[in-house]
């Protein structure tokens, strides 16, 4: 009798034990650290790009990002919230231009599955490996870039000489994209369509002045050579050259942005960039009325092994 009443203690320690064991989350941080060839901004928009994860992560679904500090911190969380989810944490500093030093952080959490938590307790190489292989892959995946980098499409394309009608216009860094538009209808209105050579095709360059004031100038190809323009118009010729295109889906005023992840891009292809380039874009709208803006960066470069 007295074994039958330690064993049923015993028994009971034992459930509770296990009841408490199955409904106490167990956790273990994993941590890792990478150097990166790559500005900040490339980093950041390439751990945000969300539709890449799955290229160099796995299947993170359900995965929520927050990306509270621009370029210097992301944190995410893959997983549903009530099994295993895993919490991580990137921390990106650029050390010198082009180059990046990445903390990476991430802690497993398991809530019910008590073969995994034992697994996570005392055999965690298991879990390690995977988070080091994971950050290895994201890591090779910017040290030789593709085609799609950071939420971009690059090609590579030869640019054939043109001549171009131009209008020129100083303004607020805030106002220009209001204005390009705007710009663009009154250079073409000195033109008919079948006079320029991709009617609806804007090109637009903007020099910065100073931090707040720009100078716009947009733009429209020719078709005839010969034509005449007249002031304030000005007609340039443009020879052929190479040129990075990046084609865009976002806003305008993400630019110098997105040239950053080019020059990076190209850095890691051996290339020479010009300092300046043209936005090329055609005005769309959607079912709502509302803007959309899709545009192609045009940057010419000198060099491609």
């Amino acid at each position: 009798m007295q074994v039958l009443k330690i064993f049923l203690v015993l028994l009971f320690f034992f459930c509770v034990t296990l009841l408490g064991f199955y409904l106490i989350p167990v956790n273990r941080t994993f941590q890792a650290s990478i150097g990166l060839d790559m500005s900040d901004v490339t980093v950041f928009r390439s751990l945000t790009d969300t539709t890449e994860w799955k290229s160099w992560y796995g299947d993170p679904s359900p995965l929520r990002i927050d990306t509270a500090s621009p370029y210097k911190l992301v944190r995410y969380v893959t997983g549903p919230e009530d099994l295993t989810s895993k919490e991580g944490e990137v921390k990106i500093k650029q050390v010198y231009v082009g180059e990046s030093v990445v903390q990476w952080k991430e802690k497993v959490v398991i809530r019910k599955d008590i073969m995994e938590k034992l697994r996570l307790l005392f055999a965690p190489s298991g879990y390690s490996n995977k988070f080091l292989g994971r950050v290895s892959k994201f890591k090779g995946k910017l040290d030789h870039p593709t085609d799609k980098i950071s939420g971009l499409r690059l090609e590579i394309s030869e640019i054939p000489s043109y001549d171009i009608a131009v209008r020129t216009d100083t303004m607020k860094i805030a106002e220009v994209g209001g204005n390009i538009e705007t710009l663009y209808r009154s250079l073409i209105s000195n033109f008919k369509d079948a006079q320029l050579k991709y009617p609806g095709l804007i090109q637009t360059r903007m020099e910065m002045i100073n931090d707040s004031m720009v100078r716009l100038r947009v733009g429209a190809v020719l078709k005839d050579s010969l034509l005449k323009v007249k002031s304030p118009i000005l007609k340039i010729e443009a020879p052929s050259y190479k040129a990075l295109v990046a084609h865009v889906n976002g806003n305008l005023d993400q630019v110098n942005d997105d040239v950053k992840i080019m020059n990076d891009w190209l850095r890691k292809h051996a290339g020479r960039f010009a300092a300046d380039f043209w936005l090329e874009h055609q005005y769309s709208y959607d079912e709502n009325n509302q803007l959309t803006n899709s545009f192609n960066i045009v940057q010419p470069i000198y060099f491609l092994k």
